[in-house]
């Protein structure tokens, strides 16, 4: 994800329609999916739009839904519950980071420890 890229497309009217990331947690130096996230949301996406952009988009054109990327009736319970937190960048600009806070996986919360 190229910030100035983007900025540039959503400013044209030209917002994505999912973002996804090429890692996990467990990648050392690849950012994961609440990075990216967290970066849309920093170029001037709302919440509703980023979330949006992680879960019902990408299950649209993955051929998906209506069952994935939904809270509704029927479909997997599946989710990461996120927390956000306010935090200075390496600029010292005051930015929203989406950090994972919990899993619910087939409508049940695993523990985490």
């Amino acid at each position: 994800l190229d910030d100035a890229i983007a900025a540039r497309a959503i400013a044209e009217g030209v917002a994505p329609d999912g973002v996804a990331s090429a890692g996990h947690v467990d990648a050392p130096g690849v950012p994961g999916l609440t990075h990216v996230m967290s970066r849309m949301l920093g170029l001037g996406s709302s919440l509703g739009q980023v979330v949006a952009m992680a879960t019902t988009g990408p299950a649209r054109i993955i051929g998906r839904d209506p069952l994935h990327g939904t809270l509704r009736p029927g479909a997997p319970a599946d989710l990461t519950l996120l927390r956000q937190r306010e935090v200075l960048d390496l600029t010292g600009r005051r930015v929203v980071r989406l950090e994972p806070a919990g899993t619910v996986l087939a409508g049940r919360t695993l523990d985490r420890s």
